[in-house]
């Protein structure tokens, strides 16, 4: 699975785990009867429980690639967290990407905090002006070490960035 998170982080509950959750185009649908994301405490915990079991019992082994959590919906990076406790022991891999330096509410700053308790984070760090000097070469252009040292000014060293500028 695949799933986004939009930029302008209009997206309803759960968005970027719609295929998983059976959740259609307009959001609906993401409980076991169609309840949407309710609000906070127990019923909010039990909420994110049965979403989790659907999510990792009797299931076939998957991947699950979660992009752009900065611009997540609070219920979808506390699902995060909570699937974060049983990844362990289920054939469930989540992989998501958080782009570090973005401005974020103090109510997901908070569910991200759950999800590090939970999970192995890893940061990418910025190319060095030697590897954007080798995707130089890759790409097609001389090996020049003004244009790398350039390069890395423009993108500070972000692996995306390099590489779409490259493009």
């Amino acid at each position: 699975h695949w799933g986004q998170c939009t930029a302008d982080r209009s997206a309803p509950p759960y968005w970027p785990w719609r295929g998983l959750l059976g959740v259609d185009a307009e959001g609906g649908d993401v409980g076991p009867s169609g309840e949407g994301d309710p609000g906070m405490g127990v019923e909010r915990f039990e909420h994110l429980n049965r979403l989790r079991d659907r999510l990792t019992i009797g299931r076939a082994p998957r991947l699950v690639v979660l992009e752009d959590l900065q611009r997540a919906d609070v219920a979808s990076v506390l699902l995060l967290a909570h699937v974060g406790t049983t990844v362990a022991s289920t054939p469930l891999m989540v992989l998501a990407t958080f782009r570090t330096g973005e401005p974020l509410g103090a109510a997901l700053a908070d569910a991200m905090e759950e999800v590090r308790r939970v999970a192995r984070v890893h940061a990418v760090p910025a190319l060095a002006d030697e590897a954007i000097g080798m995707l130089l070469r890759e790409a097609g252009w001389a090996s020049d070490p003004a244009l790398a040292a350039l390069v890395r000014d423009r993108t500070g060293g972000n692996p995306l960035y390099v590489t779409e500028i490259l493009r």
